[in-house]
């Protein structure tokens, strides 16, 4: 009686494999199929059947999401759940997240909408207004617009409160105070 080394069933025909153990022929397919997939010629070939079969395995995982979508679920939940690499992956985000440090995520939130590096904004928050000296809902304001041709850079950002800057709008400041209308 000759038995499998992987599964160990018992086999009927003695084939051993390259390294020498006796394996059914279910076993010692998937153990070629390896080999090859390791190989260089293996992941040429894998890559060049990707590339040709792009747009057909992309149409065909669609259509089996569209009709599976409440297995596709369940199994994302069970994953969640197991996973001990999504577990820390998850945890690791959630050290990061707004609590963790509120005034980097707002600083971050008013830099996404000004269109500046949350590093170039620090130097503007906690300061107050420059026309009024006010601390209540400061916001950051390009001293030269950026509709006119003025960059997101430090020498170029202004703290100003909301009704100032919608004061401003646009305009530019004048050397000896007051506004420029363009």
């Amino acid at each position: 009686m000759i038995i499998c080394y992987d599964c160990q069933i018992e086999i009927k025909t003695n084939k051993t494999c390259n390294d020498g153990e006796s394996r059914c022929k279910k076993c010692a397919h998937r153990i070629r199929c390896n080999k090859y997939n390791k190989s260089s010629y293996g992941k040429e070939k894998k890559q060049a059947y990707t590339e040709a079969h792009r747009e057909e395995n992309c149409t065909r995982a669609k259509a089996w999401y569209h009709e599976n979508k409440e297995q596709y679920r369940a199994t994302k939940r069970a994953y969640k759940k197991t996973s001990e690499k999504w577990k820390t992956a998850n945890s690791e985000y959630k050290k990061k997240r707004y609590w963790a440090d509120p005034d980097y995520y707002r600083a971050k939130a008013k830099a996404r909408i000004h269109g500046i590096t949350p590093d170039l904004i620090k130097h503007v928050i906690g300061q107050p207004c420059n026309l009024c000296g006010s601390t209540e809902n400061i916001t950051v304001d390009h001293i030269h617009p950026v509709s006119k041709g003025g960059k997101s850079m430090s020498e170029n950002l202004q703290p100003l409160c909301n009704p100032c800057n919608a004061f401003k709008n646009n305009r530019l400041f004048l050397p000896g105070g007051g506004m420029m209308v363009v």
